[in-house]
């Protein structure tokens, strides 16, 4: 069956990449410098290995592991710390992870697996100080803010509350956790998105004789700005008409599907804002949402969590799928 399958998606192939109009792609909401974020590479990486069996979650805290080494064997402490509370107050405040030598020097090391104790100093940290770690795991003592900027080989460490922290590296902003969740540092420009989905209608249009109306365009436009601002990101596919209509068909048992119809921006919006995708056809009309694009026909749940990378939606039937 699994043969027959994979021959089904292969065969098919061509045909799939005149019929899907366009996938928001993961790198259009990063910027330039970004593309070559180490998180990101290490994201793509596990991703292309473990979509079927891992979740966004899982896969995002991996490739946080994965992205520097130094980071690496501290990780599983800075989670840890970023849920410990002080006086009931959730974490915050600056850890330096490098070879600096401390402006303000502790007598003895502390080892950062002495989680309330490291949470405790980092109630000093923020403004003007911020603790320093050693690439060993040692709590060192204390660098000045202002003495930190254009240091490098150096992992800069800010906690925002319960387990949640950001990460730069060498002054690179690379990911951030929020709630255990790894997110993008997202570039907050659309401009690079909504040039690529103007270059996909000039594209369909051309290949289908079909001249899409500036309605439309402005229509799609303002949803693509608008699921892009999911904070734990979404998935649009917008579909020709006749071939959404067929795949709602097929993935029926794993969708919620709706009576197609134009929706606002807004309300887009907050459909993509539970796992799975949300079908566009290329008139704009919704077709359903929460999708889970498994690839093959067969009665699932859509009730269930999105493996990251939508199972074989972006490795077999949507050659050009990634997550938004």
């Amino acid at each position: 069956m699994e043969q027959q399958n994979n021959y089904r998606i292969h065969e098919d192939i061509e045909k799939l990449h005149k019929k899907t109009f366009i996938v928001l792609d993961l790198e259009e909401h990063f910027s330039d410098e970004l593309q070559d974020n180490p998180f990101f590479v290490e994201f793509i990486s596990e991703w292309q290995k473990s979509w079927f069996f891992s979740n966004y979650d899982e896969i995002g805290r991996r490739a946080a592991e994965l992205c520097d080494n130094d980071l690496n064997l501290i990780i599983n402490d800075v989670h840890i710390i970023s849920s410990t509370t002080y006086e009931n107050n959730d974490c915050h405040g600056c850890l330096l992870v490098g070879y600096e030598e401390p402006d303000i020097k502790f007598e003895e090391e502390i080892d950062i697996k002495e989680h309330k104790r490291v949470r405790k100093l980092l109630e000093t940290t923020g403004k003007n100080l911020i603790l320093l770690v050693n690439t060993r795991g040692k709590v060192r003592g204390y660098k000045y803010m202002e003495n930190i900027k254009g240091i490098v080989g150096t992992i800069f460490i800010k906690f925002n509350g319960w387990f949640s922290w950001s990460c730069e590296v060498d002054g690179l902003h690379i990911f951030d956790f929020e709630k255990m969740c790894a997110k993008f540092p997202y570039n907050t420009d659309d401009g690079v998105s909504i040039n690529k989905l103007k270059m996909a209608i000039e594209k369909y249009s051309s290949l289908e004789k079909e001249t899409i109306s500036e309605e439309i365009i402005n229509s799609l436009t303002s949803i693509v700005k608008s699921v892009s601002k999911q904070k734990s990101g979404a998935l649009l596919v917008i579909l020709d008409e006749d071939f959404a209509k067929k795949e709602i068909s097929r993935l029926r048992y794993s969708s919620t599907i709706i009576s197609p119809q134009s929706i606002n921006s807004s309300t887009i919006h907050d459909l993509s804002s539970i796992d799975g995708a949300v079908i566009l056809d290329i008139k704009g009309n919704c077709h359903a949402f929460g999708t889970i694009l498994d690839g093959i026909e067969s009665k699932g749940d859509a009730s269930r969590g999105l493996v990251l990378g939508n199972a074989s939606l972006s490795s077999s039937n949507y050659p050009y799928a990634s997550p938004a």
